[in-house]
């Protein structure tokens, strides 16, 4: 029995990837910036420390820089992931 693989298109996944990472930071930079008291406190959950001593950094320029960053390493992640699983697979 002959069994077809999917094969993946790396820059469109990469490209969503790298969409949907922006898309998350600003939400996330938008909810820090309009609730810092109770991103401090999730924030503080989800790392298991505390977090007493730290400032936010709310800046134009971080969220530019943040948003590209994070844009583009998951858009290289995710043109890995792609790259990997259509060569794994035996796909061309």
């Amino acid at each position: 029995m002959q069994t077809s693989t999917m094969q993946l298109q790396a820059p469109k996944l990469a490209f969503a990837a790298a969409l949907t990472a922006a898309l998350i930071f600003i939400a996330c930079w938008l909810l820090v910036a309009a609730m810092p008291d109770a991103a401090s406190t999730a924030t503080e959950h989800m790392l298991h420390a505390s977090m007493d001593n730290i400032e936010w950094n709310m800046s134009f320029v971080g969220l530019a820089l943040g948003t590209l960053s994070w844009s583009f390493g998951a858009g290289v992640a995710a043109w890995l992931m792609a790259t990997l699983y259509n060569r794994f697979c035996g796909a061309r």
